[in-house]
């Protein structure tokens, strides 16, 4: 019997896999980028905070951890 063939067809299957697995990740969307400002408290405006410091998205108040104060963050790509 003849063992090359027989190896060659697992061979086929994980490098078909592998590659649609890296074909699906690089087609992803990349995620935002945020920038710590400060508690909200001292921003009135995040957003406009963060138009006016180069951030063209941007800023948005989110707490940064569950049961945390809200904090300014801006946002990038």
């Amino acid at each position: 019997m003849n063992t090359a063939k027989v190896y060659a067809i697992p061979t086929f299957l994980f490098i078909g896999l592998l590659f649609n697995a890296l074909l699906l990740n690089t087609t992803a969307e990349a995620a935002d980028w945020l920038f710590y400002q400060g508690p909200c408290s001292e921003f009135p405006d995040c957003n406009k905070n963060c138009i006016s410091k180069g951030f063209p998205m941007g800023g948005k108040c989110v707490p940064p951890a569950p049961g945390k104060t809200h904090a300014c963050y801006c946002v990038s790509t």
